[in-house]
């Protein structure tokens, strides 16, 4: 019998795999697309709404804009005359200069993400607000910074509730997200990307998103290894946003610029592409494929990684014998 592979996936690129999957007769393999039943969905971006969070937040918000992080972000993200109006309308001296810094080494300002969340509680009567952040540092400085700092509500009272989802969280601690809340609470849940496509929340209006994912990074000339922050593609924005309209019209707010939103590439660098090879390497060795070389199979893959990399990759397990 024929044999039949079936993938399913939100964000995939259909085209990439119908033309890596052809029929005997070389057409394109079929697709089914099963449109989505989720409500609207309106997106704003930082550019779009800081002006007002900042301008109904007041003396917390000369706090926040004061602090060299924010500086920094806010810098990268926004066009110098809009930058300016923003600080001497809040009467905060303005940054000196215009931030140039690679997109990884750009740290998400923890006091930013919490005036934002609390911007978006302010300003509606019910509905939980699911955020999305990096990683367990960020999740837990604006869980922190919640709970702690000022921000003109009171997270530690019964009516809200702040919910961490990570992987290092217990399964336990997590399920009680997924049970009913008590009457009248408002839950805030701080995740990484497994809230985009791994488990859907009931009740999220709101999305607070940083447009970024923690991924691991290799460097074949230092054969170093690195977790670094990066951004997410269009198509992992999209899903996220649409996790606010699962139940009803919802709304999205991107902590970055619609201009940098709309230079992102349409899906997130593949993994073959960035990690150190030498397991994969290991791996096709072991499988043995007859009269075929690993650089061949790695050649032959949806995806092909560089032919540096692999051959990078056959040094280093070359070198360690």
């Amino acid at each position: 019998k024929p044999l039949k592979i079936i993938l399913m996936s939100a964000t995939i690129d259909p085209e990439l795999f119908q033309e890596y999957f052809p029929d005997a007769e070389g057409t394109p393999a079929g697709v089914t697309e099963v449109p989505g039943r989720s409500y609207p969905v309106q997106k704003q971006f930082l550019d779009e709404f800081v002006a007002e969070v900042i301008g109904a937040s007041g003396p917390i918000a000369k706090r926040v804009l004061a602090e060299d992080k924010v500086k920094d972000y806010l810098s990268a993200e926004l066009q110098p005359p809009a930058l300016l109006a923003l600080y001497e309308d809040a009467g905060v001296t303005r940054p000196s200069s215009q931030v140039k810094r690679r997109e990884e080494d750009m740290e998400v300002p923890w006091s930013l993400v919490a005036l934002t969340i609390t911007h978006v509680i302010k300003n509606s009567e019910e509905g939980h607000v699911l955020v999305f952040l990096p990683g367990w540092e960020e999740i837990s400085g604006v869980q922190k910074t919640l709970l702690e700092s000022s921000m003109g509500i009171n997270y530690k009272s019964r009516d809200y509730a702040i919910h961490c989802l990570h992987s290092s969280i217990p399964v336990a601690e997590q399920q009680v997200i997924f049970e009913p809340p008590p009457a009248g609470q408002r839950r805030i849940i701080l995740s990484t990307n497994i809230a985009e496509t791994s488990v859907t929340i009931p009740d999220v209006v709101y999305v607070v998103d940083t447009g970024r994912i923690k991924e691991s990074r290799y460097n074949p000339d230092k054969r170093i290894s690195a977790i670094v922050t990066a951004p997410v593609g269009k198509s992992n924005l999209n899903q996220r946003a649409g996790r606010a309209g699962r139940h009803r019209p919802g709304e999205y707010y991107g902590l970055l610029s619609r201009a940098r939103a709309d230079a992102l590439h349409t899906h997130q660098t593949v993994e073959m592409k960035r990690v150190d090879l030498s397991n994969v390497v290991m791996h096709i060795k072991a499988l043995n494929f007859p009269g075929v070389t690993v650089e061949e199979v790695l050649a032959s893959t949806i995806e092909p990684p560089p032919v540096e990399r692999v051959e990078a990759a056959i040094d280093s397990l070359q070198m360690v014998g």
